[in-house]
């Protein structure tokens, strides 16, 4: 949806997680980078940088979605919104890692690997040979082929 349609007042009730709008809209459009996004967020009523970032987005969905796909998709690391870096790993060798506003800076959480290569990042983002993958940034992702 819209972030322009958020409503502040559900996100300020206890217990409840950070508002969406406490993180950069890039990374909910990453989001959907290992599924099939749907956005119907009223294109005509956005400002020009929502609509650059989701161009620039789905630019990159579009780029490896095919490769992504063609194998088994498994989500890796921890649930999402617990203390811990969250994401998928496709069989075909791609992976993708979230960090969000409360989640440490580095894990391991895929397996040991050939080196990778960092296709998409929101921010400064490593992935080291033992699996650990560090994103300096709460409120970001990356998006890595696996050797």
């Amino acid at each position: 949806p819209s972030i322009a349609e958020v409503v502040p007042e559900v996100y300020q009730k206890e217990g409840r997680p950070a508002s969406p709008e406490e993180y950069d809209f890039k990374f909910w459009l990453g989001v959907t980078l290992f599924a099939q996004p749907l956005l119907w967020f009223q294109p005509s009523m956005q400002p020009e940088k929502i609509l650059e970032d989701t161009a620039e987005i789905m630019a990159v969905h579009r780029k490896y979605r095919e490769k992504i796909f063609a194998g088994q998709v498994r989500p890796v690391g921890v649930e999402p919104g617990k203390e811990g870096l969250t994401g998928f790993c496709a069989e075909t060798g791609y992976a993708i890692v979230y960090r969000t506003l409360n989640a440490p800076g580095s894990m391991q959480i895929l397996p040991e690997n050939g080196g990778a290569e960092l296709l998409y990042a929101t921010g400064p983002a490593e992935l080291r040979a033992d699996g650990t993958a560090v994103l300096s940034d709460p409120g970001t992702f990356a998006l890595w082929k696996i050797r």
